[in-house]
């Protein structure tokens, strides 16, 4: 006795002669990702254009990653920066100058806002 397995079709027209035909969702899902050529019954060749939903999200996560790299290289060039600068209220030339601030001169110190 065989256990049936479910399989899915999407309904697609070709766009060169009208045709309505099917094609299973897993065929189709492979040619959204891979815009390998696929043909109608009438034998025209059809691909997907474009970038699926997939290629999107990823060349997004990318960028997002890229752009914070970027910040950190930033905050970090920032923060060695004003390594090298001196106390501004009592002239000290320090390594950690939040920590100064914090002891030294706590009228004047801010704390740092913790995440939300």
């Amino acid at each position: 006795m065989s256990t049936p397995v479910p399989i899915g079709f999407e309904l697609i027209a070709c766009v060169d002669c009208g045709l309505p035909y099917m094609m299973t969702t897993q065929f189709h899902r492979k040619r959204l990702l891979d815009h390998k050529r696929f043909y109608c019954p009438a034998g025209h060749a059809r691909h997907f254009i474009g970038k699926s939903v997939t290629e999107r999200a990823l060349e997004c996560a990318e960028r997002l990653e890229r752009d914070l790299r970027g910040c950190r290289a930033r905050v970090t060039r920032l923060q060695r920066e004003l390594d090298k600068k001196p106390c501004p209220h009592c002239g000290k030339k320090l390594t950690k100058l939040s920590v100064h601030i914090r002891r030294k001169h706590p009228e004047k110190y801010v704390p740092k806002k913790r995440g939300k």
